[in-house]
C-alpha cells in the first residue's frame, strides 16, 4: 500500500499545474502541494531556484533631530514617478517648495522588508540554502531588526518536517567600516527541502539598495514595493530588460502631522515585478555585468530642504547639470585655478618647439611623471588644489581635472569629460544624475585631431585611457553646448615573443633565449605586474616556463610607454620524455613555453556580447637548432585561418641546421556578439591543438 502511494505521489509531482506568481506564497505555511510543484525553467539542469521573492522599501518619520523641513508629496506638486522604461516621457519629480513646513525634532528611517522562498531541486543546490543580509551597524545605529527562517522537508508518512532557524547560528562578518553581511545558513537543507526567510531592516542609513530580480539561480517570481516618501524622491531605474513584467501604481495617504503643523499628503506606492528569469551568472569577457542583470537601481531624485522650505534636486537637465559641474569648486573652479597654477609650471617645460600635438604629449607625460594616482574614482577633486600640489597625489578628478589646467594653460583647446566605467554600467540619458558618473578624462584638440587622456593611466602611451573608460560614452563638459562623446581605443593588444632552442638530447636539457615583445593593453598589464620589481619579473616568466631553472631576467622601455614593453630572459628546462630510447627519437613542442595551453572560452552557451576590449594578436617565432646527429623525421603540416572573426597562422620548415617555427592568432574584434561565441571556443581549441604539435627529430644511422 505504501509502495502504491508513493507512485500515486510522483505521478501528481509529473502532472502538477505550473506556478504563477499570482499563488503568493504565505510565510510559515508549506503544503504537500508546493514539494509537488514543478517550475517552467529554462535551465532544466537547475539545482535551485526562488520560487518567490518579495520587499518592501518604506520610510518612517520619527522625532529625533531639530530641523525644519519641506514635506514633498503630491499635493505639492509631485508628478507620478513610475521609471522611464514603463511611460512614454522620462520619469522627472517636479517638485514644488510649496508644502507643510516642520518645526519638530525629526529624521526619516528607512525600512525594507524581504521575503523569499526556495526550492532545492539537486543536492548540488544545498549551497544555496545558504543566504546573506548586508547590513551597517554603528554606535547610534543597528539596522538589522528581524530575522526568521524555516526549512521544511517531507518525512516517510508524509509529514511535513519543520526546523525554525536558530538565530545564534548566524555569523557577523565585517566588510568595511560600518558595513557587515550576516552569514545564515538554513538548518536542514537537501534536495527536496524547501527553505524560506524572512527579515526586516530599518537605518537612518537609508541609500536605498539595488533590488536584483536576477539570481545566480532562476527565479519564478521576484517583486519589489516601493512606497513614496514624503520627504525624499527616487528614480528607479530599472537595467538589464526593457520593461517590467509587472507595473502596479497606488495612490495612498499619509499622515505627517507632527506638533507645530498638520499635514496629510497623497503619495504613491509602486509595484515592480518580474518572472521567470534564468539564473545570472558573471562571466569571463563581459565587463559591464551591472548591465545585463535585471534589477532596478533606486537614485534619489529630491530630498526636502531645510529652513525656508527649500528643496535640493539631483534629477535635474543635461544642461543644467553641465552649468553645476562647470561651476563646482571641485570641477570647473578647479581646472580655471589649475590653469593659472600652471602657467608657471608650463614656462619650465620647454614647449617653444612642439607643435599642439607634442605639447599634448609632454604636458601628459609631466603629469604622469610628478604626480600619482591614489586609486580612487571619481568625477570631482578629493581634495583642493593646494593640497594636492604640495602632496603630489590624489584621485582622478584631481589629476584629470589639473591636466585639463595645464592644457588650458599651454593654449591647448580641452574639456573634461565625464563618463560612467565600464563595471559601473552604461548611463541612460533620460537620468540626467551627476552621482551615475564615477570617472573623469579629458578631450584635447590639436591639429584637427581629437585626444583623449588620462594621467591615472600610468603606464600607457599618452593618448589611452584607462582600460574601464574604453567604449564608454561620455558627457563633454563644454560651456555653451551639449556633447555626447564615444571614447574607443585606437591601441591593439599586441605580443610577439622569438625564442631560440638548443637541445641537449644526452642530458634532455633544453636551454632557451626569449624576448617577449609588448604593446597596446598588453604593454600597460605587463608594465602594472613588473612595477620595476625583479621579484615580480621573476613571478611573470615563472607562470609559463613551469619546471625551468631561471638564468637571467630583464626588461627595456619599462619608463618609456609609447615604445613597446620588452621582457627578456634565458633559461634551462630538464624534459624527462624528450628522448624516446626505443628508437632514438627526439620529440618537441617548440611552443610548450610560449603558447595557451587551455581554452579562455569555458562556457556551453553565451547570451551576452563577448568584449575582448582591444583588437589583439599574438605571435611566435621559435628557431631550434638541430642536435648534432640528429635529422629531422617529422615537421607538422602548415595552417592557416583566416576569416571575418580570427587569423591564425602556423608553420614550422627546416633552413639548414635549424627549424623554424612560426604561429600567430589574431582576434580581429574587439566585441563579438553572444551567438559567435561557439565558434570563438572552436577556432580557440583548434589554435591549441596546432600550436602542440610535436616536431620529430631522429638520431642518424
Amino acid at each position: 500500500m505504501k509502495k502504491l502511494i508513493v507512485t500515486l505521489f510522483v505521478s501528481l509531482s509529473s502532472c502538477i499545474c505550473l506556478y504563477s506568481q499570482n499563488d503568493t506564497p504565505e510565510f510559515g505555511k508549506v503544503t504537500y502541494y508546493d514539494f509537488m510543484r514543478t517550475y517552467d525553467l529554462k535551465d532544466k539542469n537547475a539545482t535551485a531556484c526562488v520560487v518567490y521573492e518579495s520587499g518592501r522599501y518604506s520610510f518612517a518619520t520619527d522625532i529625533a533631530h531639530s530641523s525644519t523641513k519641506t514635506v514633498l508629496g503630491s499635493t505639492t506638486g509631485i508628478s507620478k514617478a513610475p521609471p522611464a522604461e514603463q511611460q512614454s516621457d522620462p520619469a522627472r519629480a517636479s517638485i514644488s517648495s510649496e508644502g507643510s513646513g516642520m518645526s519638530d525634532n525629526y529624521y526619516e528611517r528607512f525600512h525594507r522588508d524581504v521575503y523569499v522562498r526556495i526550492h532545492i531541486l539537486k543536492q548540488e543546490g544545498v549551497e544555496h540554502a545558504t543566504l546573506e543580509i548586508p547590513y551597517y551597524s554603528s554606535l547610534d545605529d543597528v539596522d538589522v531588526l528581524t530575522i526568521e527562517g524555516y526549512t521544511y522537508n517531507p518525512d516517510d508518512s508524509y509529514n511535513i518536517i519543520q526546523t525554525p532557524l536558530d538565530i545564534s547560528a548566524i555569523i557577523d562578518e565585517k566588510v568595511a567600516n560600518n558595513l557587515y553581511v550576516k552569514k545564515i545558513t538554513m538548518p536542514e537543507a537537501r534536495e527536496g527541502s524547501i527553505v524560506e526567510l524572512r527579515y526586516s531592516q530599518s537605518s537612518i542609513y537609508y541609500d536605498m539598495p539595488v533590488w536584483d530580480f536576477q539570481k545566480t539561480i532562476p527565479v519564478v517570481y521576484s517583486e519589489l514595493q516601493y512606497d513614496e516618501s514624503a520627504f525624499r524622491r527616487y528614480a528607479m531605474i530599472l537595467k538589464g530588460a526593457p520593461k517590467f513584467d509587472v507595473y502596479k501604481e497606488e495612490e495612498k495617504s499619509i499622515n505627517t502631522s507632527g506638533a507645530a503643523y498638520s499635514s496629510v499628503q497623497t503619495l504613491h506606492s509602486y509595484t515592480y515585478g518580474m518572472r521567470d528569469l534564468e539564473a545570472f551568472e558573471e562571466v569571463d569577457f563581459l565587463r559591464n555585468p551591472v548591465d545585463y542583470r535585471i534589477a532596478v537601481h533606486p537614485r534619489l531624485s529630491a530630498v526636502a530642504g531645510s529652513g525656508n522650505r527649500s528643496v535640493i534636486e539631483y534629477l535635474v537637465s543635461w544642461p543644467l547639470l553641465r552649468k553645476e559641474l562647470l561651476s563646482n569648486a571641485g570641477f570647473g573652479r578647479y581646472v580655471k585655478s589649475s590653469a593659472k597654477e600652471a602657467k608657471k609650471i608650463i614656462a619650465g617645460l620647454d614647449l617653444q618647439d612642439h607643435d599642439d600635438a607634442g605639447k599634448i604629449e609632454a604636458i601628459v607625460k609631466y603629469v604622469k611623471n610628478n604626480y600619482i594616482w591614489d586609486g580612487d574614482y571619481g568625477i570631482s577633486a578629493s581634495k583642493k588644489l593646494s593640497a594636492f600640489l604640495m602632496e603630489k597625489r590624489g584621485n582622478t578628478g584631481n589629476l584629470n581635472l589639473f591636466l585639463a589646467g595645464m592644457l588650458q594653460a599651454a593654449g591647448i583647446e580641452s574639456y573634461p569629460v565625464v563618463v560612467s566605467t565600464k563595471p559601473n554600467g552604461i548611463i541612460n540619458k533620460a537620468y540626467p544624475f551627476e552621482a551615475l558618473f564615477d570617472f573623469v578624462v579629458i578631450q584635447a584638440v590639436a591639429g584637427g585631431n581629437t585626444y583623449y587622456l588620462d594621467a591615472a593611466n600610468t603606464y600607457a602611451p599618452f593618448d589611452m585611457v584607462s582600460m574601464d573608460c574604453i567604449d564608454t560614452e561620455g558627457l563633454v563638459l563644454k560651456p555653451k553646448a551639449e556633447e555626447w562623446a564615444m571614447i574607443t581605443n585606437h591601441y591593439p593588444s599586441v605580443s610577439n615573443a622569438e625564442m631560440t632552442l638548443t637541445i641537449n638530447p644526452e642530458s634532455g636539457i633544453v636551454s632557451g633565449d626569449v624576448v617577449e615583445s609588448y604593446s597596446g593593453l598588453d604593454a600597460v598589464k605587463y608594465r602594472q605586474l613588473y612595477g620595476g620589481d625583479q621579484e615580480n619579473l621573476e613571478t611573470i616568466i615563472s607562470k609559463d616556463l613551469g619546471n625551468f631553472t631561471l638564468a637571467e631576467a630583464s626588461t627595456e622601455n619599462f619608463g618609456d610607454t609609447e615604445l613597446p614593453f620588452l621582457i627578456k630572459y634565458s633559461f634551462e628546462s630538464r624534459q624527462e620524455d624528450t628522448e624516446d630510447p626505443q628508437d632514438g627519437q627526439l620529440s618537441i613542442n617548440p611552443l610548450e613555453h610560449l603558447a595557451p595551453k587551455d581554452n579562455i572560452f569555458t562556457e556551453t552557451r553565451r547570451q551576452y556580447p563577448i568584449d575582448m576590449v582591444a583588437k589583439s594578436s599574438d605571435s611566435y617565432i621559435v628557431s631550434i637548432s638541430i642536435p648534432e646527429g640528429y635529422t629531422v623525421e617529422y615537421l607538422p603540416e602548415p595552417q592557416r585561418i583566416d576569416n571575418r572573426e580570427i587569423s591564425m597562422v602556423y608553420s614550422a620548415v627546416q633552413n639548414g641546421d635549424t627549424i623554424i617555427g612560426t604561429a600567430q592568432f589574431a582576434f580581429k574584434n574587439a566585441v563579438y556578439p553572444g551567438p559567435d561565441y561557439n565558434l570563438l571556443k572552436k577556432y580557440y581549441g583548434d589554435m591549441i591543438t596546432a600550436f602542440s604539435r610535436k616536431i620529430i627529430l631522429k638520431k642518424e644511422e
